[in-house]
């Protein structure tokens, strides 16, 4: 796939075919990141630190909610 880089204002920029954003599941105004490998510009979708703590949660490190079983402890009111 090609793409062409152009002026925007006093920056360069490049548009991402639909095919590729649709393929990534990027959307307008999403956050992505930029690396350089050698001579290659690397563009990957942003995932926050919070989506990767939410997305390792699993079934063996889930615990439980715990609730009082005697009753009101201070002025919690149920």
């Amino acid at each position: 796939m090609q793409g062409q880089v152009q002026k925007w204002g006093n920056s360069l920029g490049v548009r991402l075919p639909k095919a590729l954003t649709k393929e990534l599941g990027l959307g307008c105004g999403e956050t992505i990141d930029i690396n350089i490998d050698g001579s290659r510009i690397v563009i990957s979708k942003h995932v926050s630190q919070l989506d990767q703590l939410l997305q390792a949660i699993n079934t063996d490190n889930l615990h439980k909610e715990e609730w009082p079983s005697k009753g009101v402890a201070g002025k919690e009111q149920w």
